[in-house]
């Protein structure tokens, strides 16, 4: 009996994150009432969030920047990496195009965490009026997480079809099949550790 309940219970776990992966990632791809552009021609790091498993396996970290357009003062906070931050701004947070950069992302509220520590930044900027709430950062990188999710979904499934026909067969699995078995795999947890977080 406990056997079945386990293996109901993770199916539907497998169910639930399959659904999940595969709704947030289209759903941000056909999300365009959100989508949000901004001219600024101002950035400056505003907060940086490390990512780990159980606190042992780091996964990576999310890099906030505040974006200003002078002209209007009118600020927004942008989710980006720091090679977009050094592309487009020189040191002092000044933007290196000649009368700033129009900045296009998906307007997401993140983790309640960030959310509050955002918001906390933000109440100590004095004379700023943000375009997007600080509760909701622009993600630059909404586009290239949403297809992400959907891969892991299907690396998932190429996995599940393999597996199953491999057994079928019932012969010894040859070097070839081993290998791209191996890539595929590899590939699913890398994506597996970047989304989740």
């Amino acid at each position: 009996m406990k056997e079945k309940s386990g293996k109901v219970v993770g199916i539907l776990f497998l169910i639930v994150f399959v659904a999940y992966m595969l709704i947030t990632g289209i759903g941000d791809l056909i999300n365009t009432k959100d989508v949000k552009t901004l001219h600024v021609d101002y950035a400056v790091s505003a907060l940086d969030v490390e990512h780990s498993i159980n606190g042992l396996i780091p996964t990576g970290t999310d890099h906030y920047f505040l974006i200003v357009d002078s002209q209007t003062n009118e600020g927004a906070f942008v989710r980006a990496s720091k090679s977009w931050y050094t592309k487009n701004f020189d040191d002092s947070g000044q933007a290196k195009t000649s009368g700033g950069i129009d900045v296009t992302a998906l307007a997401k509220k993140p983790d309640y965490k960030i959310v509050d520590e955002l918001v906390l930044r933000a109440g100590q900027l004095n004379g700023l009026t943000f375009a997007v709430g600080p509760d909701t950062p622009l993600d630059l990188k909404y586009k290239i997480n949403a297809v992400m999710r959907i891969l892991v979904v299907v690396l998932g499934a190429l996995m599940t079809v393999m597996v199953v026909m491999i057994s079928k067969a019932g012969k010894e699995v040859s070097a070839p099949v081993k290998l791209v078995f191996g890539v595929i795999a590899i590939a699913f947890l890398i994506l597996i550790l970047i989304v989740i977080r």
